[in-house]
C-alpha cells in the first residue's frame, strides 16, 4: 500500500464499531474503480499531482516546490516501481513535460525526482523506446551532464545505466547520435568522475558509463564511416578521470586485514573498472595514445585490484569472477603495453602459484557434490591464461627490467614456472622469456659458486 493510500479523507470516524459487510463492499468496489491495473495505487492521486505538475510547469515564474507537493511527488516516485502506473504516465505523455520543466526549473530537489522518475519507468521497454524516438525530450536530460547538483547526477546515472544496459536492441546508432548531439558530454562527465568526492555518484557513473561503452561497441561493426566510439569516448581525459575514480572508491589499503575482505561491493567496483576500460583500451594506436599519459596510473590500479587475488582466500576455489578479472587485467596489460608492468607480473607469478597449488590440491582429492561449488570454473583454463599473459607481455623488455619484477618471489616458484613454461615453449614468444629465465638462474648460480 502506497503512502498515499495510507491516509484517510475527511474526519476521523467516532465510533469504534466494524464495518458491515455491505459497507465493505462498497469499500472495495471505490478501491478497485480507482485502483491502477491490478495495483493498490490511486489513479486520482496520479493524475492531481499531474495538473499540478503542468500548472507550475505554465506559470511563467519558477515557482518553489512546497514541502506537501513534494511527498507528492516522491510517492509518485515510489509508485513507478509498477509497470501499470509506468503505463498509466506513458499515456498522458509525461515524459514531454516532464523534459520541459526539467530544461526550465532552477530547483534541483524538483529535477532530481523527475529525473528518479523517468529512471523508475526505464524498466519498460516502451519508456526506453520514447526516449530513444524523442530528441526533445532526452535532450534536455542529457543536457543535466552540466549540474552541479550530485543528488540529481545520481538519478541521471541511473537513468542511463536503465536506459542502455540492454545491448543489440537495433537503437544504438540512435542513442549514439543522441550523446553526440550533446556539447561536450564526454569532458563533463570526464570532470565528474575526476573530481567529485561522492562515492555514491561515482559508482553509479561507473555503471552508467559501463552501460554507455558496451551499447556503442556495436557501431564498430558499421563501416559507413561515421563517428564510432574510439572517436568519442576513447580520450585521455575520460580514462584520467576513470582512474582517478577507483581512486575515491578504492582508497590505499592500510592493512592486511583491508586486502583479504574483499567485499561484494569492492568487488563490483573493481569489475565495472575493468569491464569499461576493456572496451576503451582494444582500439591499437587510439587506446594506447590516450591511455600513454596515464599508464604509470593504471599500472597502480591493476596492481590494487590483483593484490587481493595473490591470496588463496580471495582466489580459490576459483569461480568466473575471478577468471574475469585476470582475463580483464591480462587482456588490459597486453593491449596497453608497453611499458612493461613489472608489478602486476609479479603479482600474476604469485596468483599462477595459488591456482597451481589448489589444482594439485584437487586432483588428489575424491570430487564429489559437496567439495564442488558450483560457481566454480576450471583452473586449468585461468592457469593457461596467466602463462599466456607471461609469454605475450615479455616482448621488447629488457633483462634487467623482468629481473627486477622477480625480486622477493620465491626461487621454487619461479623454478615450477620456467619449467612449466619449457615444457609448453611451442611459440617464438614462450621461447624468449624462457631464455631470460635461463639467464636469470644462471646469474643465481654464478652468485651461490663464487
Amino acid at each position: 500500500m502506497s503512502r498515499m493510500d495510507s491516509q484517510e479523507e475527511g474526519s476521523p470516524r467516532v465510533h469504534n464499531s466494524n464495518p458491515s459487510c455491505e459497507e465493505f463492499e462498497i469499500d472495495q468496489e471505490k478501491l478497485k474503480g480507482d485502483a491502477i491495473g491490478e495495483s493498490l495505487y490511486s489513479e486520482r492521486f496520479v493524475l492531481s499531482t499531474l495538473i499540478k505538475l503542468t500548472k507550475m510547469e505554465e506559470k511563467e515564474e519558477n515557482e518553489e516546490l512546497s514541502e506537501d507537493f513534494e511527498k507528492d511527488l516522491c510517492i509518485l516516485w515510489d509508485m513507478t516501481i509498477e509497470k501499470d502506473v509506468i503505463r498509466l504516465l506513458l499515456s498522458h505523455n509525461v515524459l514531454e513535460l516532464f523534459a520541459q520543466i526539467i530544461q526550465t526549473s532552477t530547483d534541483d530537489r524538483l529535477t532530481e525526482i523527475l529525473v528518479g522518475i523517468i529512471g523508475n519507468m526505464c524498466s519498460l521497454s516502451e519508456t526506453r523506446d520514447s526516449l530513444c524516438e524523442n530528441p526533445q525530450v532526452v535532450g534536455p536530460i542529457l543536457e543535466l551532464i552540466s549540474s552541479f547538483d550530485p543528488p540529481t547526477l545520481v538519478q541521471l546515472m541511473r537513468l542511463l545505466h536503465a536506459c542502455l544496459v540492454f545491448e543489440n536492441t537495433g537503437d544504438e546508432v540512435t542513442w549514439f547520435q543522441h550523446f553526440c548531439n550533446v556539447d561536450g558530454f564526454v569532458e563533463k562527465f570526464s570532470f565528474i568522475l575526476a573530481n567529485s568526492v561522492n562515492r555514491s555518484l561515482l559508482f553509479t557513473a561507473f555503471e552508467a558509463l559501463n552501460a554507455i561503452a558496451s551499447k556503442f561497441a556495436m557501431i564498430e561493426f558499421q563501416q559507413d564511416g561515421s563517428l564510432q566510439l574510439k572517436d568519442v569516448l576513447v580520450k585521455p581525459e575520460l580514462i584520467a578521470g576513470i582512474i582517478e575514480a577507483l581512486k575515491q572508491l578504492l582508497p590505499d589499503t592500510q592493512n592486511d586485514l583491508e586486502i583479504l575482505d574483499l567485499t561484494d561491493r569492492r568487488k563490483k567496483i573493481m569489475n565495472l573498472f575493468l569491464d569499461i576500460n576493456a572496451i576503451l583500451s582494444q582500439y591499437e594506436d587510439t587506446s594506447r595514445a590516450s591511455y600513454s599519459s596515464s599508464m604509470k596510473d593504471m599500472h597502480e590500479c591493476l596492481e590494487s585490484i590483483l593484490m587481493p587475488y595473490c591470496h588463496a582466500v580471495n582466489l580459490v576455489p576459483p569461480t568466473a569472477n575471478e577468471q574475469g578479472v585476470i582475463e580483464n587485467v591480462s587482456d588490459l596489460l597486453i593491449a596497453l603495453s608497453p611499458p612493461f608492468p613489472g608489478k602486476c607480473f609479479g603479482q600474476m607469478i604469485k596468483i599462477w602459484a595459488v591456482i597451481e597449488e589448489f589444482r594439485e590440491k584437487s586432483d588428489q582429492e575424491e570430487e564429489s557434490e559437496w567439495t564442488c561449488r558450483r560457481d566454480e570454473v576450471n583452473a586449468e583454463d585461468i592457469s593457461t591464461t596467466i602463462l599466456d599473459f607471461f609469454s605475450r607481455i615479455i616482448k621488447n623488455t629488457s633483462q634487467e627490467t623482468f629481473e627486477e619484477s622477480l625480486k622477493d618471489l620465491p626461487s621454487s616458484t619461479l623454478k615450477r614456472l620456467h619449467a612449466k613454461l619449457e615444457a609448453e615453449a611451442q611459440d617464438l614468444d614462450t621461447k624468449q622469456i624462457c631464455e631470460k629465465f635461463h639467464e636469470f638462474f644462471s646469474k643465481d648460480q654464478n652468485v651461490e659458486n663464487t
